[in-house]
């Protein structure tokens, strides 16, 4: 195999120049190791992004103590005994819970788009039911 002798640092133009100089199986090598490489990378920023959205998609979820108050809040909504500050309580729970829904579905697109697949097939990998978006 050619070698290319390369010191500190050299510009895009000299590399090729150098790359120029190698025999077509040489070359057919290099761009098998440079496909290689670039496969790699790709892989390596897919998986940051989709660990990025994992975690953004999980920080969607109510915490247990305001589940349980949005739970309170509906029952006493159902049995009719729920007073006018609960009640706007409740809206603007609920309220906050359809915004985290929308940014739970937009991680999910965005994490489906990522991954080149359908959104019901992500969510069926995941365990998640369209519901529970």
């Amino acid at each position: 195999m050619s070698k290319i002798a390369i010191y500190t640092e050299i510009d895009t133009h000299s590399l090729m120049n150098g790359i120029a100089s190698l025999k077509i199986n040489e070359l057919e090598e290099m761009v098998k190791s440079l496909n290689l490489l670039i496969s790699q990378k790709r892989s390596k920023l897919a998986t940051q992004q989709e660990s990025k959205l994992l975690l953004l998609h999980n920080k969607t979820f109510f915490s247990s103590s305001k589940q349980q108050l949005l739970s309170q809040l509906t029952n006493k909504l159902e049995e009719e005994s729920i007073s006018e500050i609960e009640r706007t309580q409740l809206q603007n729970l609920l309220d906050e819970a359809e915004k985290l829904r929308n940014k739970r579905l937009r991680y999910l697109i965005e994490l489906a788009q990522i991954k080149n697949t359908s959104l019901p097939l992500l969510m069926q990998g995941m365990g998640l039911k369209p519901h529970g978006i």
